[in-house]
């Protein structure tokens, strides 16, 4: 107890400091992200800060591995493909990365991580080759939409921070219910406090972005662990689903509207809900803070319920949740008008 609660106090210190020193270097040299008719944000702030998230993450479970205080896989599965995720974006902050580049390193992380995830799984082991190729191939696809998905919500004061961290908060509730906190528990806590660390200077008001350097990296991490929390059955990916609703509910809408409206996907833009929620309300905290009540008193309740269903039914019952916690949400959707063209 007392080892965890030292490497927690560590882990937002290096956060919180390391984003300090980072905001001084970026305004020193300029390094900063100006605001355009795309952009939610109205006056040039410093980038970059979500480095400090990838060190605090990296320096204390580096160190918990060498003090035998988790399994190495954490470093292997997780930290190293987190690595090539973080640098291609911390590159792109700086100048500019191409879509297709960045998809080959997001793609590759995400296959080097599951190869060392599922070694020696019997689900896999036992399973035929063609089976194994498919479930891996949507799973490598989900997890670079996961990482993508957190880049194109980072869009506005503190919304990334405040969903990582409830919905981080939330699922270790739920493990430790289960009875697996001894699997995950130490990472994710280190993670928490990282997040938090860095959230002193990124909400309500922000003082510096996290980049893609940070979104990217942070949707790895949740992807990482989503992946060892079901794989050890401590918590079904309908349960992530639910928890995880409201970023991958806009996210995908907006995309998929923008694509059937003959849009370019790739360009910026601000149609997401929660932008123009943003523009409407003008006050970004007023938005994460809804995200963050939208995640602890609709989506939580509904995560819990549907972590009860163990039984022969649990897979029809937990999918009848789901669909019950993200219909609301599709609702605002289509009444906020996300991801239509700009007049």
């Amino acid at each position: 107890m007392v080892v965890t609660v030292f490497f927690a106090i560590l882990a937002f210190a290096i956060a919180f400091f390391g984003t300090f020193l980072l905001r001084r270097y970026a305004l020193s040299v300029g390094l900063m992200d100006k605001p355009n008719r795309r952009s939610s944000h109205t006056v040039a702030m410093p980038r970059g800060g979500g480095i400090a998230v990838v060190a605090s993450f990296s320096i204390c479970l580096s160190l918990a591995d060498l003090f035998g205080l988790i399994d190495s896989f954490w470093l292997f599965a997780a930290l190293m493909p987190a690595w090539a995720v973080a640098i291609v974006g911390l590159i792109d902050d700086l100048g500019h990365v191409s879509a297709r580049y960045r998809l080959v390193i997001h793609f590759s992380a995400a296959a080097w991580a599951l190869s060392f995830l599922v070694s020696g799984h019997s689900g896999f082991s036992s399973a035929p080759v063609a089976v194994v190729l498919l479930v891996s191939g949507i799973v490598c696809v989900s997890i670079v939409w996961l990482l993508n998905l957190f880049n194109f919500m980072d869009g506005i004061d503190g919304i990334v921070v405040v969903e990582a961290l409830s919905v981080t908060v939330c699922s270790l509730i739920l493990i430790a219910i289960n009875g697996g906190l001894d699997v995950v528990g130490f990472p994710m806590s280190l993670f928490l406090m990282a997040m938090m660390g860095f959230g002193c200077w990124n909400f309500p008001k922000a003082k510096i972005f996290m980049g893609d350097v940070g979104s990217g990296f942070v949707g790895f991490a949740m992807a990482i662990f989503i992946l060892v929390t079901v794989l050890n059955d401590l918590l079904s990916v309908f349960i992530w689903l639910i928890l995880l609703a409201f970023f991958w509910v806009d996210a995908t809408y907006t995309l998929l509207r923008r694509l059937f409206t003959g849009q370019n996907v790739a360009e910026a833009h601000r149609s997401h809900a929660y932008q123009i929620l943003a523009l409407r309300w003008r006050a970004h905290w007023k938005v994460s803070c809804t995200v963050a009540a939208i995640n602890l008193f609709w989506l939580f309740p509904l995560a819990c319920l549907a972590n009860t269903f163990v039984h022969a039914e649990a897979v029809s019952l937990k999918l009848a949740v789901l669909v019950i916690a993200v219909s609301p949400l599709f609702f605002f959707q289509v009444r906020l008008r996300a991801g239509e063209k700009p007049c």
